[in-house]
């Protein structure tokens, strides 16, 4: 082979083993696209108990609820200026409840500015009959390319707790004299869904035998005595101790008197009737 010939094929060698490289060993992932990652996304709070949330006074299956959540997602943006967008969505992504924008401008609800997290407040709403899981979807753009997407899962749950009196103190008797009497009644009340969740504790009061005829309903409270309503003698503001004091004027009928304490929570959920018996004479 003359030195020419031998040139020429080395040169056709290398371009053959070019056009494989170029042909066969593509990038796995497209750069740009890899400039948009989004990562390490997360939704506060990401569940709810509707049976906890009332709507106009009350808890019914047809009542629209609104939550707002905070959204966070972790961008590698590398520079890019993005603009993300949330949308909540039912499981099968075929409905949406609500959207909105993230941003990472330092604005609230966003922390820093420029350091590639993105926050937005999203507000979505839907029937209280819905039960099971919505997913918050982030994705967006930098005018030029797409990101891909986060999907997120935001629970939504009906397991009310009702409150519970698990104790109530009062004297068995009371005796009446020349001055007016204060006779003290306290309820120690709790809910597995927390104490913020006790919308009130009220007493009922009869004079036996007669069991039918209301004497009176009243609020009990445990509040501190801030409210400065009568009879409110609380003295520790949400220690679960909830109190009323009654006063009795030395004209009171004398009789067997029965108070029945219950609570409510948020959805209207009563408690257990817990029943007392004070002897006033």
């Amino acid at each position: 082979m003359t030195k020419s010939y031998f040139i020429a094929a080395i040169i056709l060698v290398s371009s053959l083993f070019l056009s494989c490289s170029l042909v066969e060993n593509p990038t796995p992932i497209d750069t740009n696209y890899a400039s948009l990652l989004l990562r390490e996304g997360s939704i506060f709070p990401f569940t709810a108990n509707t049976d906890t949330i009332l709507v106009n006074g009350g808890a019914t299956s047809n009542d629209n609820i609104t939550i707002s959540a905070r959204v966070e997602v972790k961008a590698s943006n590398k520079g890019n200026t993005l603009s993300l967008f949330c949308t909540i969505y039912d499981a099968a992504k075929s409905k949406s409840f609500g959207n909105g924008t993230l941003n990472d401008n330092g604005s609230f609800p966003d922390g820093i500015a420029n350091d590639s997290i993105y926050t937005g407040n999203i507000s979505f709403t839907f029937k209280r009959s819905l039960f099971g899981n919505l997913l918050a979807v982030i994705s967006g753009s930098d005018g030029s390319n797409t990101t891909n997407a986060i999907t997120l899962p935001f629970s939504v749950t009906r397991f009310n707790k009702a409150p519970k009196i698990d104790t109530v103190t009062a004297p068995d008797t009371l005796t009446l004299a020349t001055t007016t009497q204060i006779l003290q009644l306290t309820a120690k009340v709790t809910d597995e869904d927390g104490a913020s969740d006790i919308k009130n504790v009220t007493l009922t009061s009869y004079r036996l035998p007669d069991t039918t005829t209301v004497r009176g309903t009243f609020s009990l409270y445990d509040d501190g005595g801030a409210n400065g309503a009568a009879g409110n003698t609380d003295k520790l503001q949400g220690d679960g101790i909830y109190t009323l004091s009654i006063q009795l004027p030395p004209n009171t009928i004398k009789a067997t008197y029965r108070f029945v304490f219950q609570g409510f929570d948020a959805a209207n959920a009563a408690s257990n009737k817990v029943y007392k018996d004070v002897v006033i004479k």
